[in-house]
């Protein structure tokens, strides 16, 4: 019998650019990582949180929510592992949507994580926002689990660099909203420096209005791209750039334009 709706918190980061890991920094008296297990307990859903390494301190601050560790066979690391582990782990037992939240999230509400999983059910795809700058947020996501797990494999075989955006373009299909339907943009922000554990979040981009929805089209030059060689792929690439600048998602569209330049470097890469 199929399950309804199982939560994920990714805390497998090590935390090398900020000094330390982020989800066991201190924020208002408590550990960052009880922010978003707060609001992931409150949709009112069973609970996970996949980190890379079982640390006593990751399962002091989860208590009775269980921790998965991340696939160790994976060829990838950071949140694109976590999220592989836990859509693989989502398909296995059975439940019809996962939702996905990262281990930085100090700010999320409950509030901001029931329109993706709205969106996901009605359009049996991959949801997650999208700003006004044209930013996207994959790691605040809602899909059913095996879709998310292909998309998360698909990114992972890619090789480095791994970048969370890859759960979207990987995807078969795609919702996208406007941060609006989070609410107060605040909810989806994510904490970057240690300024920001003093309540002030250094990245919030103004809510936005809106809906997407991506079928074919640049999600399947990004697939294509993957199965030719060097400056076919970058062609591919650069035609998937192209297509999401044309929809306003200039973070999708950096991010394809780089591996354009990774996969074939001598070659100029154009949006025009």
């Amino acid at each position: 019998m199929s399950r309804s709706v199982l939560v994920a918190v990714l805390a497998g980061g090590e935390g090398r650019r900020f000094g330390y890991p982020k989800q066991l920094a201190r924020i208002r008296g408590e550990p960052l990582l009880a922010r978003p297990l707060r609001a992931a307990t409150a949709l009112g859903d069973p609970v996970v949180v996949t980190t890379a390494k079982l640390l006593p301190a990751i399962k002091s601050v989860a208590g009775d929510v269980e921790v998965l560790v991340d696939y160790s066979w994976l060829p990838c690391g950071g949140p694109l592992r976590g999220a592989a582990t836990a859509a693989s782990t989502a398909w296995l037992l059975g439940y019809d949507t996962l939702v996905i939240v990262p281990g930085d999230a100090a700010w999320i509400e409950a509030e901001a994580l029931e329109p993706l999983v709205e969106a996901s059910r009605r359009c049996g795809c991959t949801a997650s926002y999208y700003s006004a700058r044209g930013h996207v947020y994959p790691l605040f996501a809602a899909a059913p689990p095996r879709l998310l797990a292909e998309a998360a494999l698909e990114a992972c075989r890619r090789g480095p660099p791994w970048r969370a955006t890859g759960l979207l373009r990987a995807s078969k299909r795609l919702a996208l909203l406007g941060s609006a339907a989070a609410g107060d943009p605040v909810r989806i922000a994510t904490v970057n420096t240690p300024r920001d554990l003093e309540e002030r979040p250094s990245q919030l981009d103004e809510p936005l209005e809106g809906y997407i929805e991506v079928e074919g089209g640049p999600l399947s030059l990004y697939k294509l791209a993957g199965l030719l060689e060097s400056c076919d792929a970058a062609a591919a690439y650069r035609s998937e750039a192209r297509a999401y600048a044309s929809l306003g998602l200039s973070r999708l569209a950096s991010h394809a334009q780089r591996d354009s330049l990774r996969v074939c470097p001598w070659v100029e890469v154009g949006l025009h």
